[in-house]
């Protein structure tokens, strides 16, 4: 009778001692991740926030807590208004535009059967360049000197002077969303274009055999099947995009005349040009705290949508 019990509790303290052992080598295995992620993320951002309510200068090491008054100045601050307005605007249109090209495109990869992979490659090109390189390219073709867009207009006198979109400010906007689409759209085609693989063929079948053309199986099959993933993709686009820096400040840096200011780019004058590390820091507060309300508004509303479609 003794020996059994003595077998079980050796069992049972040997599940626990390789339990024990499990997590420590889990926790060594992760540590490298966790000091990661606070000194590159964890950390900047705590210090940022603590910046915030300084009237720290970058040049000088003297500073002093203000409080909230860096906020305070935030609302009434016109360029702050200007900054905001652009981002959202900016990121309205190239979301708009990514995802009418991305959708389009992988629905054109779905129908595509043998040549899938080539053209997957082929409209994949341009999210791997960098966006130094697709800036300058752009650059270049907008140029009014030697630039091939002018060249062609002017030589299919379609214009009777060389025009550079990217000093007028009626069209400056139109010069700085097309690269920015043109580089961000490959990412809004793979998601479709794997949504649309993981859609049953048989559905499709089924709805063939009942007499549904094409329109209808579109409507009633494929987009609601792509509701989270559309959802996703806005999400996703919407904090990238009023984040965005690196296309806009390699084009126009804002100009002209403030045109084309968007928030990232504010932040960046403000802390290395102004030199105004404080104020900086509570702009960039003042805009993560908006992208967190908006990803939290954007998911509180998924969840909303999918207990009505339960309901209903």
């Amino acid at each position: 009778m003794l020996r059994p019990v003595l077998e079980w509790g050796v069992a049972v303290d040997s599940k626990r001692l390789g339990r024990g052992l499990f997590r420590q080598t889990a926790f060594w295995f992760l540590l490298p991740a966790i000091l990661a992620l606070v000194f590159v993320l964890i950390y900047p951002i705590s210090y940022g926030i603590s910046m915030s309510f300084t009237n720290r200068f970058f040049t000088y090491a003297n500073y002093g807590y203000v409080g909230l008054q860096n906020f305070v100045t935030i609302l009434h601050d016109p360029l702050f208004i200007k900054a905001l307005a652009n981002s959202l605007k900016f990121a309205v249109y190239v979301i708009v535009f990514d995802t009418l090209v991305g959708f389009g495109l992988a629905l054109l990869l779905n129908s595509a059967g043998n040549h899938n992979p080539i053209f997957r490659v082929i409209f994949f090109i341009p999210w791997i360049l960098p966006s130094v390189v697709v800036a300058f390219a752009f650059r270049w073709l907008y140029n009014d000197t030697y630039g091939l867009i002018n060249y062609l207009m002017l030589k299919w006198q379609l214009l009777e002077t060389a025009v550079n979109p990217l000093a007028r400010q009626e069209l400056v906007w139109g010069g700085i969303i097309l690269p920015e689409v043109w580089f961000s759209y490959a990412f809004v085609m793979l998601v479709f274009a794997a949504a649309l693989k993981s859609i049953n063929p048989n559905i499709y079948e089924a709805a063939r055999i009942d007499g549904a053309n094409r329109w209808q199986m579109f409507t009633n099959i494929t987009l609601p099947a792509l509701k989270s993933t559309f959802i996703m993709v806005t999400i996703l686009q919407l904090v990238w995009e009023i984040a965005s820096f690196d296309i806009i400040w390699l084009m126009t840096k804002g100009g002209p005349g403030n045109a084309t200011l968007t928030l990232s780019l504010y932040i960046y004058k403000l802390a290395f040009e102004f030199k105004k590390t404080g104020y900086a820091c509570a702009v960039a507060t003042s805009m993560f705290l908006m992208l967190v309300v908006l990803i939290v508004c954007s998911f509180m509303l998924v969840r909303y949508g999918d207990r009505y479609d339960e309901k209903t």
